[in-house]
């Protein structure tokens, strides 16, 4: 009878703990949930542009394969590489999150200054082959989905740095949890906003009192400031969560000074009125996290529109059916003349310093006037390299110098001689690409370009 009962207390114990998991588990994940509001809302604004134009009876299918496309990239790619980097790489967590909440600042502010300046988008006047609706359906959703992609990997960031710290399956279930309810609640809102119209059509024809059809034309007529009304505030909520992550990321790098400020400031505000003082609190820090996420956000516009763009422009372009090798030419010149350097700094540190090398000459018994040969080489190899001569030569040469070489660094006692040690022969693996593809068409020796 005694086993029993404690068999019963034993499992009472374990329901407790499953209990206190779950509850763990359930908050951290409403937690995370809210400051990822931002992004949500913004999620659900965009979504719904996705099936403008096409036929109303795909618009619920095609919410559907982009609702299980966000679900595949939040639970097969992201939850893996977020519990892979908490556990491994935690330290990239902040500057990851600062990431995005730059880009929801940029974002935000650039619908912002699209309002108060309003011009037509150069790409949408460009002249596009027709499509059918099938290919037209096929580019939206594959659109969504990239789109998505970036907006999730937002969400499972914002969560993962909201879990307090626990283990690695506590982790992943909350992720999940997130993961899947924002998926859920955006698609799900996302479904009945694009259905709302129809809805209310359908009541202005065939309602049979006419409050019924009086309701349903206000459906139809009320959805443009519906939607007006939910881009709005996404785009503030974006411009509040990017600049409070910006904020607290500086806090946590160890600048707290705008922090501080800001919470300084609350306090006092909350001081002075004298009530709801929690709710004052927040809305003065919210708000200051808007106006810096707004400043923030209208000074990278230019950064972006004006160097990271052209410079995505001109890479996509070079990648053109038009000039298919172009890229890898260039690939390959910069490859060269990377790998170059390392063989032209070791010449100039063998003539400036030899004693170093001179000494693992020594210590594996070879002459130490090798020292000087080896200097000779890594300067015509590396000059060799730079200027694309005989290229292909040259790198079978350079692989095979640097598996030599790698054995004075064999030294297992010794993590940073081993770290030269691998280095040596992924260089060499740098190499033989080279020996296989050539030099490109920036080469000195053009004969020796192609294979």
């Amino acid at each position: 009878m005694s086993g029993l009962l404690a068999l019963f207390d034993d499992v009472a114990a374990l329901a407790r703990m499953t209990a206190a998991s779950v509850d763990d588990i359930a908050g951290a994940a409403a937690k995370a949930g809210a400051k990822a509001a931002g992004v949500v809302i913004d999620d659900t604004a965009v979504t719904p542009t996705y099936v403008q134009g096409l036929d109303a009876r795909r618009e619920l299918p095609i919410i559907g394969r982009i609702t299980l496309g966000s679900l595949k990239n939040k639970l097969i790619y992201l939850l893996p590489a977020a519990l892979l980097m908490a556990n491994f790489l935690p330290q990239a967590v902040t500057p990851l999150l600062m990431i995005g909440g730059a880009y929801l600042c940029f974002e935000g502010a650039e619908k912002v200054w699209h309002v108060i300046f309003p011009h037509t988008d150069h790409a949408a006047k460009t002249s596009r082959p027709t499509q059918t609706e099938q290919q037209l359906e096929e580019s939206r959703v594959a659109g969504a989905i990239k789109t998505d992609f970036i907006l999730s990997a937002e969400i499972m960031t914002i969560a993962l740095a909201e879990i307090p710290d626990s283990g690695w399956i506590v982790e992943a279930i909350t992720l999940a949890v997130v993961g899947i309810g924002i998926t859920l609640l955006v698609y799900g809102t996302v479904a009945l906003i694009v259905k709302v119209d129809d809805v209310g059509l359908h009541l202005a024809a065939t309602g049979r009192l006419s409050a019924t059809r009086t309701f349903g034309r206000g459906l139809v007529r009320g959805m443009p400031s519906v939607m007006w009304a939910l881009s709005t505030v996404g785009t503030a909520a974006m411009i509040w969560v990017g600049g409070s992550i910006l904020i607290h990321g500086l806090e946590a790098l160890g600048a707290p000074a705008l922090y501080d400020a800001i919470h300084r400031l609350a306090v006092a505000a909350a001081a002075a009125v004298g009530v709801t003082r929690g709710f004052v609190e927040w809305a003065v820090t919210a708000a200051c996290d808007g106006v810096l996420g707004l400043a923030f956000g209208l000074l990278l516009i230019p950064v972006v529109t004006q160097g990271i763009a052209p410079v995505y422009t001109g890479v996509a372009t070079l990648k053109a059916p038009a000039s298919p090798t172009l890229f890898a030419d260039l690939a390959s010149l910069v490859g060269r003349i990377l790998i170059a350097l390392l063989f032209l700094g070791g010449a100039a540190q063998k003539g400036v310093d030899p004693s170093a090398v001179e000494g693992l000459l020594a210590s594996r018994g070879w002459w130490e006037w090798l020292v000087w040969p080896a200097l000779v080489f890594d300067l015509v190899a590396g000059a060799a390299l730079v200027l694309g001569v005989q290229a292909r030569i040259v790198g079978l040469l350079l692989a095979g110098y640097c598996i030599v070489t790698s054995y004075f660094h064999f030294l297992p006692e010794d993590p940073w001689q081993m770290t030269i040690f691998v280095k040596n022969w992924a260089i060499a693996g740098g190499c033989l690409m080279l020996v296989a593809h050539g030099a490109g068409r920036f080469a000195w020796d053009k004969r020796a370009l192609r294979a």
